[in-house]
């Protein structure tokens, strides 16, 4: 992990680079929020401030709740983190690429008190899948990953008043190329002063890039091209039949008395067992009576 300062005054220089939170915008290339963005960027808007946050309920929640969800990180896995941290190139001169900063919500160390990687700690409703919340930070922790140059990092979301869970994101070499050239044809936009208008058109984003990172060493799969639609077009088929199988099961073995032994017929092809606890319905086999 490259060296982390713990640099509170860069939350000054928004302006005077990329951010995570900017990495998420420019990710979904929302034609508003690109517009507002690029405004509040670069020296010759340095006079516009970024939006007030201040009377924003759930923005204000999240960082009341920020502490309390690292402190639960740190009990579930009895690991130390460092509260902030900011690693940014802002203040160097570049010869290529786009001045950022990465200001995590904590850094997480090993037993030898060594910076590892970081922890991002979100607080969101309880609606959507547990995915979509992933998907709606990966800009943001795939920027981070790339510029600390760690392998993975942590995300611990509350959900509502729920516990936190808490997922392991990998870095995504692919997905951080795309992302990384969006921002720099962003920034280069910025410094050349051309302000997004209507109808400009920035990119759309590749579902194979979101669906190919790896959340808990596990990632999503589209199974188009192997037996899949097949199979399921079976398991369509003969699904009513099962439904009718487990029904007619458990209608037999509501007619077992509560001390008999064993049941079946002379000529039915099923025998029931009563053990201790359950009844087993079985296929007779030769020999059985």
């Amino acid at each position: 992990m490259k060296h982390v300062e713990m640099e509170f005054t860069m939350m000054d220089k928004r302006h005077m680079g990329i951010g995570g939170s900017d990495a998420n915008i420019i990710w979904r290339n929302n034609p508003e929020e690109l517009a507002k963005l690029y405004n509040t960027k670069g020296t010759i808007n340095k006079d516009v401030k970024g939006e007030d946050l201040s009377d924003v309920f759930p923005v204000q929640m999240g960082i009341l709740t920020e502490e309390l969800n690292t402190q639960w990180f740190e009990k579930k896995y009895d690991w130390k983190v460092d509260r902030g941290g900011c690693y940014s190139n802002c203040l160097n001169s570049l010869d290529d690429g786009y001045p950022f900063y990465c200001h995590t919500d904590g850094i997480v160390l090993d037993s030898y008190g060594q910076p590892t990687t970081f922890l991002e700690c979100k607080h969101t409703n309880p609606f959507g899948t547990v995915k979509e919340k992933i998907d709606s930070y990966m800009p943001q922790l795939q920027f981070y990953m790339m510029h600390l140059d760690v392998r993975s990092c942590w995300l611990s979301i509350i959900r509502g008043n729920v516990e936190p869970v808490v997922y392991e994101i990998e870095s995504n070499v692919v997905y951080q190329e795309e992302l990384n050239k969006l921002c720099s044809d962003f920034w280069d936009r910025v410094q050349d002063q051309q302000p997004y208008v209507e109808g400009d058109h920035h990119w759309t984003p590749h579902l194979d890039l979101v669906n190919d990172v790896l959340i808990n060493k596990k990632k999503d799969y589209d199974m188009k091209d192997t037996s899949w639609d097949s199979i399921c077009d079976r398991l369509d088929q003969t699904a009513g039949a099962v439904d009718i199988f487990n029904e007619a099961k458990k209608e037999l073995k509501a007619l077992v008395p509560k001390d008999a032994s064993k049941c079946t017929t002379e000529t039915s092809k099923w025998i029931a067992t009563s053990g201790k606890k359950s009844i087993t319905l079985r296929k007779k086999k030769e020999g059985d009576v």
